[in-house]
């Protein structure tokens, strides 16, 4: 019986239900008083586009993309966006310090960090490019293996994605670029070890399609040949594989085991020359009595080596910061034309260097 009712009360609604179907009135035929106050109800978006001015539209090509408010959602505990960072080696103390900039500026605006390690190897780069590109990155910070991959760059950038070069200039391409001017920085090498005396030297650097070494070495031949020196003569190089103490130690077996070693040896960075140090050593040298040693980075603890290291000192802390903020500019919409920045190395002179 209790269904019986239900159905009942069903049977009554649907009675009811062609009285709310009336037919429009006929044109020209005035409607009720009821009906003519009756307001048309607003939809959510209408409502929302009543309350918010209009925003100029912008091409999805600028890659500003939903970050724009994300430099702002750290105060509001929405979840932040990435920017990843990828750098050439994860072991060297250089890119320590330069991850601490880049991550300073990012929190401040909102942004998590992402590091990737391309291990200075090209075919990796590009497979990491590659993922982070199919990733919901906001941009991308990035020292590059070789400057072939500048193409694929800067096609990211005009698909959308903002880019920033690291520790490398930005050649003839569109993109941002913060770097420290290593072509200087190799001259002020050679002509510090020239006012020592020095007549013949080594170079002992990673592979010369690293643009740092390249420019680096651009900038020690500058040196010599503005004194009437002939690199070809005077310089005895060593490119080796990879730019760590290891590979630094066995540069330096070879120069010892030469007729003639030369007795003034540039080392393309920190940990080459840590290397350096410890064969000479090793081998009963005394530095700089038997050979000057000068490095590149001025990473931390060279100041505190038995033996402490003169090298060029790079900003990296500030390259990471600087860096970082012109993507975000970037990003924010703040900025739409690329920004450069080229920082100057220092000398620093300590014990492992003299006449």
């Amino acid at each position: 019986m209790p269904a019986k009712k239900k159905s009942t009360r069903k049977r009554a609604a649907t009675k009811k239900s062609p009285s709310r179907q009336r037919p429009a009135p006929a044109r020209g035929k005035k409607t009720s008083a009821r009906k003519s106050t009756a307001r048309p109800r607003a939809s959510a978006k209408s409502k929302a586009s009543s309350r918010k001015p209009a925003r100029a539209s912008r091409p999805a090509s600028s890659g500003r993309r939903a970050a724009t408010a994300t430099g702002r959602k750290a105060s509001s505990g929405e979840t932040a966006e990435f920017i990843g960072l990828m750098v050439l080696d994860f072991t060297n103390p250089f890119f320590t310090e330069v991850a601490r900039g880049v991550e300073t500026a990012a929190t401040g605006a909102g942004f998590h960090v992402l590091l990737c390690n391309s291990g200075d190897d090209e075919v990796r780069e590009i497979e990491l490019l590659r993922s982070l590109e199919k990733s919901a990155l906001a941009g991308l910070i990035i020292t590059p293996a070789e400057t072939r991959i500048l193409d694929y760059l800067d096609r990211l950038r005009r698909g959308g994605m903002p880019v920033v070069l690291l520790d490398h200039p930005a050649e003839d391409y569109e993109i941002s670029s913060v770097a420290v001017d290593n072509i200087r920085g190799g001259e002020m090498v050679g002509e510090y070890l020239l006012s020592l005396g020095h007549e013949t030297f080594a170079f002992i650097t990673g592979p010369l399609s690293i643009p740092q070494c390249a420019d680096r070495r651009a900038g020690f031949h500058a040196a010599l040949e503005r004194r009437g020196i002939n690199p070809s003569k005077a310089v005895e190089e060593h490119v080796m594989a990879g730019m760590n103490p290891r590979e630094g130690q066995l540069a330096t077996d070879r120069i010892v085991s030469s007729r003639k070693p030369p007795r003034g040896i540039f080392c393309a960075n920190d940990l080459m020359a840590l290397g350096c140090l410890q064969t000479l050593t090793e081998r009963g040298y005394s530095v700089p009595q038997d050979f000057s040693v000068f490095g590149y980075d001025d990473i931390a603890l060279m100041s505190n080596l038995e033996t402490p290291l003169s090298t060029m000192r790079q900003p990296k802390y500030e390259l990471g910061h600087t860096a970082a903020r012109f993507l975000i500019e970037e990003i924010e919409g703040r900025r739409m034309v690329p920004q450069h920045q080229m920082f100057t190395p220092q000398l620093v002179v300590r014990a492992s260097t003299g006449r």
